[in-house]
Parts: structure tokens; C-alpha cells; sequence
């Protein structure tokens, strides 16, 4: 079964439902600008209202980059040991191959630098320097993470700390205004116990022993004081913002970052995982298609396959600032005759109707709406 895509956007939904003209004695429907408008402008082709098979609604989401944790357990680094972490896409490209990854490795000196924590430390900051040096074949930037060890009954349940801000990854935690840091993993078997430990990146200002930590809106975090920091204990990769497109490299989506020697496999985890955007004016600005002579698509989306907001019906933009809702509807189409395109059993068109949303998290009175006649129609 072949899916066809048609596109289209609409900036503004009026009321009423009025952007869905239906006639009743053909049995077709069409999106169009406004059904009371004088001239009618239909968006996108009919379709027979009694072919309609399905309506999708998917919201606006904003871009989240993978964070991967290379140390959430315990690290104890061995004499003359190489660590090496590889980092680069194993997604395959449109020629059918994959990115080689790229390796980053260093060896522990033989004595090892004493005491512990700081042999550790020795190989975070030697590997984070050598990944961050490369510009050129990776998207990412290594971030040194700080293990925080907060003593005595902790005051908030793991829930409770999530609420407040404390779990989600990248959330700032603080000490006043002299020492802020982003949160790199917080245990969810978090409970009233004699030490709990928060790891942290980007640190900023002088982190100050017995004092304690508190989020944005100075919530604190436990009864009694957060005591220790130890410097350098994990490694926080980020995936550099903007996957699609991928700018200023050839990455094929998130990266994958993997531990190919020395480190022990618990060690490696993602603790915050790739999201990419969807209906983001700006971003889909990014992907407006670029055509060749031909009318051959180089840039853009145009079959509706894999990630990608274009091509739009009758030229039409998004707005950088704005959020749009896609709409799928997929309606049940004849068997194509054509050689080239025709398969057995039939196709289904596709219809994708970006709808401006009022912000990334509120639909708008007139979105909801304008879905649900469509809906109506299946």
C-alpha cells in the first residue's frame, strides 16, 4: 500500500470550524481558508468524506538533547588502563552506510595518582578535553560532572523532588548565589537516608561544603546540609543542538556514545534522551525545500517519509516564533493504474494540516475545534 502526502498550514483557524468546507450531495470535503470567505481558497485537495480512515493529532514539541552519563556508578580506575569512549551516528545515510565513530581514548599512568577520586578525575578531564577538541567529526560537547553526597534524612520524596525540580536533567539546583549546577541524575530510589547523592555539570561560582542546595524557587532539598563535592567524578556527552537539520555536520540524529574500553558497562547510561522537535516554525523553516532543475527535491520532505514539515501546498511558510499541531488524516484512495507508482490493494492519501497552536503547550479554542469536525468525518 503506497502513501501519498499533500501539506498544507494554517496560520490562522477561524471559528466555527470554518476552515472545513464539506459538500454533502458530492460527499467531498476540503480544507480551505475560510469557508465564509468570498473567494474560497481550498488548501488542499478533496477528498470523499466516506474514504476517511483515520485523524492523527500530534503537539508541538520543542527540541531535547541526549544527554549520556559515562560514571553514574562508581568509577575505580586501574593502573596502565586505556578508557576510551566512541561517539558518532550509527544511523545509515540515503547511500545505505554509516558514520564511523570516532574514538577517544587515555591511558592511566602507572603509579596511579592518588587518592582515588582524583585518578578518576585524571581520565574524565584527559577524555573530556580530547572530545571536546575535536570539532570537526563530532556534535557533541563533554561536560565535567561534580558527585554531590547530601547527608542525613532527606525532606522531599522522590516525587516531591521531581515537582519541585530538582530530578529532571538540566534542571539548576543552587547554593544561594554563589554556586549554581545543572542536574546530571538524582537516584529515583531517593528516600530518607544517611547520604544521597546528586551529580551536577556547568557548575558555576565556589561550591560551599555544609551549606545547603535549594532549586530555583529555593525549595530545599533535604533537612539537613548537602556536606560534600567531589570534583570530575562522570562524564555528561550533549548532543549539540539542532538535529534536523543537521548543522554544522552530517548527523543522522542523536548521537550514540559508547564505552569501548576500560570504563564497566554500568557506568554508561543516557539519562536524558534525544526528542526531536515537531511543528516549531523556525525549525521547519530550516527545512523549506530547495529544488533542482527538474522540479528534483534536495532539501525538504516532500513524500511525507521520516522527519520533515515540507512540502507545503501553494508555497505557504510557517512563522519563526510560532508553533503549528499536525494533523494526519489518512484517507483510503483507489488502486493507482500508473506502472510506476500502482500497488496491489490500494493507497492511502495522506493529508498533513499544520495547525497554529497558541503556544507549544496550548492548543487554542479554535484548533480544538477545527479537529474535532474533522475527526467527525471517519
Amino acid at each position: 500500500m503506497r502513501e501519498m502526502t499533500r501539506k498544507a498550514l494554517l496560520e490562522t483557524i477561524a471559528a466555527s470550524s470554518a476552515n472545513l468546507k464539506v459538500d454533502t450531495a458530492a460527499a467531498i470535503a476540503y480544507v480551505c481558508n475560510d469557508n465564509t470567505a468570498n473567494p474560497i481558497v481550498n488548501l488542499l485537495p478533496g477528498f470523499p468524506t466516506g474514504t476517511v480512515k483515520a485523524v492523527t493529532a500530534y503537539p508541538a514539541i520543542a527540541e531535547v538533547t541526549k544527554v549520556h552519563l559515562i560514571g553514574r556508578t562508581v568509577e575505580v580506575i586501574a593502573a596502565a588502563t586505556r578508557y576510551a569512549v566512541s561517539i558518532g551516528s550509527n544511523t545509515k545515510n540515503y547511500e545505505g552506510s554509516a558514520q564511523l565513530l570516532s574514538k577517544y581514548a587515555y591511558t592511566s599512568p602507572t603509579p596511579l595518582t592518588t587518592p582515588a577520586a582524583t585518578a578518576l578525575a585524571q581520565v574524565n578531564t584527559a577524555l573530556a578535553a580530547k572530545i571536546n577538541a575535536d570539532t570537526n567529526t563530532n556534535d557533541v560537547t563533554a561536560h565535567l560532572v561534580s558527585k554531590i553526597t547530601v547527608t542525613g534524612a532527606a525532606a522531599l520524596a522522590y516525587a516531591t523532588l521531581l515537582a519541585a525540580g530538582f530530578v529532571k536533567v538540566g534542571a539548576t539546583i543552587k547554593q544561594g548565589t554563589s554556586w549554581t549546577g545543572k542536574v546530571a541524575y538524582i537516584d529515583p530510589t531517593w528516600a530518607a537516608s544517611a547520604s544521597q547523592v546528586i551529580l551536577v555539570y556547568d557548575e558555576t561560582g565556589t561550591y560551599a561544603s555544609g551549606t545547603a542546595v535549594t532549586n530555583s524557587n529555593d525549595d530545599a532539598i533535604s533537612t539537613t546540609a548537602a556536606s560534600t563535592r567531589v570534583a570530575d567524578q562522570a562524564l555528561a556527552i550533549i548532543d549539540n543542538a539542532g538535529y534536523f537539520p543537521a548543522n554544522p555536520h552530517t548527523r543522522q540524529g542523536e548521537t550514540a556514545v559508547i564505552t569501548t574500553g576500560g570504563f564497566t558497562t554500568a557506568s554508561s547510561e543516557v539519562t536524558r534522551p534525544a526528542v526531536y522537535s515537531q511543528g516549531v516554525g523556525s525549525d521547519m523553516l530550516k527545512r523549506v525545500p530547495i529544488f533542482a532543475y527538474g522540479t528534483q527535491e534536495l532539501v525538504g520532505n516532500a513524500n511525507g517519509s521520516g522527519v520533515g514539515d515540507a512540502t507545503l501546498q501553494l508555497n505557504q511558510l510557517p512563522v519563526a516564533g510560532s508553533f503549528y499541531r499536525q494533523v494526519v488524516i489518512d484517507v483510503a484512495h483507489a488502486p493507482s493504474d500508473n506502472v510506476l507508482t500502482g500497488y496491489a490493494g490500494g493507497e492511502i492519501l495522506r493529508y498533513n494540516l499544520w495547525l497554529k497552536q497558541d503556544s507549544i503547550t496550548v492548543n487554542g479554542t479554535n484548533n480544538d475545534a477545527l479537529l474535532a469536525s474533522l475527526v467527525a468525518l471517519i
